[in-house]
C-alpha cells in the first residue's frame, strides 16, 4: 500500500512560485533523513531553498542562493541528519559556501585550518562544487566522518582551485595544494593519495591528510589509477601508456610495506585501541534533539589497517533543547 499526498499551493498566496525549470534535473531535489527539500523562485533572479515541516507546511529555509548550469546549488549530507551545504549569492554578485548543521534554521561561512595558520580572514571566500551526480555520495562524503570538494578558494582578487577536506565531519577543513588534481583514500581515509598529473609525483600521507611525503615516478603518460584494498595490504595501481612506444605499463604501490618500513612495525589489523570517538558538531555543542552521534575513527598515530566492512554510527541520549527541533 503506498500513501500518496498531494500538496496544493495558490501562487498568489503563497508569493512565490515553483521553480519548473529544475524538473529536467531531478537530481536537484533531495529527500534524505525524511526530509524533503524543494527549490522556489520568488524572483526572476532569487532562488530559494524550502522545506516541510511536520504538518505539511513548506518551511523557507534560505533565499539567494547560487545558481548553475551543472552543479547544485545545495546538498545535504547523507550520513547525518539535517547538515546542508549551501551556495549563497552575496551582495557584491560573489559566491560562498555555506553549512547549516540545524536543518537550515541557522547557515555559517565554511571555515578551515591549515598549517600554518589558526584561521582565515575576512577576505578569503570558499565555494564547493556542490556536484549534481549520482555517485555524490561515493566522491564528497566516502567514510561517515570524511567530507571532500572540490572548489575555489577566492582571496585578493585571485582565485586558485584546490581539494577542500574534512576528517571530523566538517567541523575543520583542510585545504591541498592547488597541484594534487585527484585524491585517492584507502584505509578508510587512514591513507590519502594525492596525485600531480603533470609531474607525476605522488603524495601519500598515513595521518588523514596532517603530514605528507612524496615519491616521484617515471610516468610520462598516467592513464589511470585504481585503488585495491586487500586484507592488511592497500595497494595503489596505476597505468601510464608510453605513446612512442605504444606500450602500458603497470605499477603497484603496496602502502602496507611501506607503513611497515617507515615506522618499523608489522603490519596488524586495528584493534579497539586505535580507534577515538568522533562527535558530530552542532552549533550548541555535541548533542542535538535529545541525542549524541559518534563515529569511531583511527587513531592518527595507529598504524594499522582498518578492515571494518561496516562502520555504523552510535548514539547516546544526552539532554533535548527546544532550539534544537523544526519549526
Amino acid at each position: 500500500m503506498i500513501d500518496i499526498t498531494t500538496e496544493l499551493f495558490h501562487a498568489k498566496i503563497f508569493g512565490a512560485r515553483a521553480d519548473m525549470t529544475i524538473f529536467k534535473k531531478v537530481r536537484n531535489y533531495f529527500y534524505l533523513h525524511g526530509n524533503l527539500y524543494v527549490y522556489v523562485r520568488k524572483y526572476k533572479d532569487n532562488l530559494c531553498l524550502y522545506t516541510f515541516n511536520k504538518y505539511d507546511q513548506m518551511i523557507k529555509l534560505i533565499c539567494h542562493l547560487a545558481t548553475y548550469d551543472d552543479k547544485c546549488s545545495f546538498v545535504t549530507n547523507p550520513h547525518i541528519p539535517n547538515v546542508i551545504y549551501a551556495n549563497f549569492k552575496l551582495n557584491r554578485g560573489e559566491t560562498q559556501s555555506y553549512i547549516s548543521v540545524d536543518n537550515g534554521k541557522n547557515f555559517e561561512p565554511i571555515k578551515f585550518k591549515d598549517r600554518h595558520s589558526s584561521g582565515v580572514g575576512n577576505n578569503v571566500r570558499i565555494e564547493f562544487d556542490l556536484e549534481c551526480r549520482d555517485d555524490y555520495i561515493q566522491s564528497n562524503f566516502p567514510e561517515k566522518f570524511i567530507i571532500i570538494f572540490k572548489g575555489s578558494f577566492h582571496t585578493k582578487g585571485s582565485t586558485t582551485r584546490h581539494i577542500f577536506i574534512s576528517v571530523d565531519d566538517g567541523l575543520n577543513w583542510n585545504i591541498l595544494g592547488s597541484r594534487i588534481e585527484k585524491l585517492i583514500l584507502m584505509n578508510r581515509g587512514g591513507i590519502m593519495l594525492g596525485i600531480e598529473y603533470n609531474i607525476h609525483r605522488f603524495w601519500y600521507s598515513y595521518d588523514y591528510g596532517f603530514h605528507w611525503m612524496s615519491k616521484s615516478t617515471d610516468m610520462n603518460n598516467l592513464v589511470d589509477i585504481i585503488a585495491m584494498e586487500f586484507p592488511n595490504n592497500p595497494i595503489i595501481a596505476a597505468f601510464n601508456y608510453d605513446k612512442l612506444k605504444n606500450i602500458y605499463t603497470l605499477y603497484l604501490f603496496s602502502f602496507s610495506h611501506l607503513m611497515s618500513r617507515i615506522f618499523i612495525m608489522k603490519d596488524r589489523t586495528c584493534q579497539i585501541n586505535d580507534f577515538e570517538h568522533i562527535y558530530v558538531s552542532r552549533y550548541s555543542g555535541t548533542c542535538y534533539q535529545g541525542q549524541q552521534v559518534y563515529n569511531l575513527k583511527k587513531k592518527r598515530s595507529s598504524m594499522c589497517v582498518d578492515n571494518r566492512k561496516f562502520v555504523p554510527p552510535h548514539t547516546k541520549p544526552c539532554p533535548c533543547s527546544i532550539e534544537d527541533f523544526d519549526w
